[in-house]
């Protein structure tokens, strides 16, 4: 295991928040989780609109796949797993972009 593994699962031991993910055949996996809610800015000409995010970072070593559709349940709400995902460059962390489940 190399430092950077290290520090990433200090990270999610401090500060991850349990979670589920449900993959589209209904397994479901427990995992830790990190909330990134930051808020998007959408222009159309002069109009400005600010709108609630919810991303959310994953370790690859829990995960090892994520597809749209996928649903996420965190603090007993369910979110649903857009087209948006990236992983960083140690390939250690998924950013998972999602919305809230109607």
């Amino acid at each position: 295991m190399n430092f950077a593994q290290l520090v990433v699962d200090a990270a999610f031991r401090q500060f991850g928040a349990p979670a589920v993910h449900i993959a589209a055949d209904g397994t479901s996996t427990p995992i830790r989780v990190i909330a990134k809610r930051p808020d998007a800015e959408v222009r159309f000409d002069a109009l400005q609109l600010i709108a609630e995010t919810a991303s959310f970072e994953v370790r690859t070593g829990e995960l090892a796949t994520v597809n749209s559709g996928d649903v996420l349940t965190v603090d007993g709400t369910d979110y649903v797993i857009k087209g948006g995902k990236r992983l960083d460059p140690d390939r250690l962390i998924w950013t998972i972009d999602t919305y809230a489940a109607d």
